[in-house]
C-alpha cells in the first residue's frame, strides 16, 4: 500500500511540476492535462492508503460534498476546455478554479481549516474601512 502510494503521489507532482514547463512554451492546453492528470494522480494515491471504496466514502461525507462536487468539476471543465474547446483563456481560468477547489477540498480534511480559510479571505477581501 505504501508503495502504491509512494510511486502514485510521486508521479502526481511529477505531471503536476513538470506542467510549468508548458506555461513558459505558452501551451495552455498541455500544461492543463498535464496540471490535471497530475491532480488525479495525486487524489487517487491516498485509496492505497485508506482503500477505494473507503475513500469515496470520505470524499462524499455530507461536510465536504460540495468540495468534492466543486473539484471534480473542475477537472471535468479543464479538461473539457483544453480538450474540445481549445480556448487557452478559458483552460487557465478552470485551471486558477481547479487549484482553488483543490484547497478547498484539502482544507476540508484538516480541522477548522475551511473556517480560517473563510477568515483570511473575508479579511484580505474586506473593503468596509470604517466609513
Amino acid at each position: 500500500r505504501m508503495t502504491g502510494f509512494a510511486v502514485c503521489f510521486t508521479l502526481g507532482m511529477i505531471c503536476s511540476f513538470s506542467s510549468t514547463m508548458f506555461i513558459w512554451h505558452f501551451d495552455a492546453v498541455h500544461f492543463a492535462v498535464t496540471y490535471t492528470v497530475g491532480n488525479i494522480l495525486s487524489v487517487s494515491s491516498t485509496a492505497f492508503l485508506m482503500g477505494p471504496a473507503n475513500q469515496m466514502k470520505r470524499m462524499f461525507k455530507a461536510r465536504r460534498i460540495w468540495a468534492t462536487l466543486m473539484y471534480l468539476v473542475m477537472i471535468v471543465m479543464t479538461l473539457v476546455f483544453a480538450l474540445a474547446v481549445k480556448d487557452p483563456m478559458l483552460v487557465i481560468i478552470c485551471v486558477i478554479l481547479q487549484l482553488i477547489a483543490l484547497v478547498w477540498y484539502a482544507a476540508s480534511y484538516i480541522p477548522f481549516a475551511q473556517r480560517m480559510l473563510k477568515n483570511c479571505c473575508g479579511g484580505c477581501c474586506d473593503f468596509d474601512d470604517g466609513i
